[in-house]
């Protein structure tokens, strides 16, 4: 055999070799077979990153929770004795200037609905007008216009960080801006966050993710939503029980002072 035809049946033999090795190294690559779900129960227990579920057999399906986000919701009502500092609202209202300097604004009307919510990029901390209409931008730097009634600026869609709340009265930190604004009593407040630490047991899960066959009770969720099955509200402050009440109006006359009344009466008749 000449040295051409060895390095032809050289190559051939080295093409069969890359063309059987290739399926093995895709299949490599792509690893074990996954299941698509698609399911909802109730929470029976949670930890870090995962959740307990029951499904509507009574199956017990153990969740990773989404990392980012975006995919994962609590979704609940709420008293407004659960609101804290620090915890992140969203209102749309109109405002007024309460400083010249425009840093400080007010709502004008108390507001009927708030909500509580996890900043994302779509929808940041800060202020944006809902439509743009007339009227001053009230969140930005005051210009020098002439001293003319002017038609009611914009409704703002406001994200921010919540400071202060006594009362009904919040203060809220929106970037640079303090804005103020009153809660009317029975104010509706709706929750939407990516936050575990309000979960119960027997609230409503929903959930889109994947398993392996071998594992068919261990899903790893793509999107995650819970439900609350009750309205969050905050510790109601009770009176000791063994706090006396003060008494009110004349004490009542014991037998002892009745005595030393009757002696009294007696020796002045004498």
């Amino acid at each position: 055999m000449s040295s051409i035809d060895r390095g032809w049946v050289v190559c051939v033999l080295l093409g069969f070799l890359l063309a059987g090795s290739a399926p093995a190294q895709q299949a490599k690559k792509k690893g074990p077979k996954k299941e698509n779900i698609k399911g909802s129960g109730t929470i029976q227990d949670l930890g870090p990153g995962w959740v307990l579920v029951a499904d509507k057999d009574e199956k017990k399906l153990y969740i990773k929770a989404p990392q980012r986000v975006e995919e994962f919701s609590y979704v609940a009502k709420a008293d407004s004795s659960w609101l804290r500092p620090g915890m992140i609202v969203s209102f749309t209202s109109r405002f007024k200037a309460v400083k010249k300097n425009g840093q400080v604004v007010k709502a004008i009307q108390p507001l009927r609905e708030l909500a509580v919510v996890t900043p994302t990029k779509e929808n940041p901390i800060g202020a944006k007008p809902e439509k743009r209409l007339g009227g001053r931008d009230l969140f930005a730097p005051a210009s020098e216009t002439a001293k003319k009634k002017k038609p009611a600026g914009p409704a703002y869609d406001v994200v921010g960080r919540l400071v202060k709340f006594r009362g009904g009265k919040m203060t809220i930190a929106c970037g640079r801006y303090e804005v103020q604004a009153d809660l009317t009593e029975g104010a509706k407040i709706s929750v939407k966050i990516a936050d575990v630490r309000w979960v119960r047991q027997g609230d409503r899960v929903s959930f889109q993710g994947w398993y392996y066959p071998q594992q068919p009770d261990r899903i790893v969720a793509k999107t995650m939503t819970i439900e609350a099955i009750e309205p969050l509200a905050g510790l109601k402050k009770s009176t000791p029980k063994n706090k006396k009440k003060k008494r009110t109006g004349a004490k009542k006359p014991t037998a002892r002072s009745a005595k030393k009344q009757t002696a009294k009466k007696q020796d002045g008749s004498d």
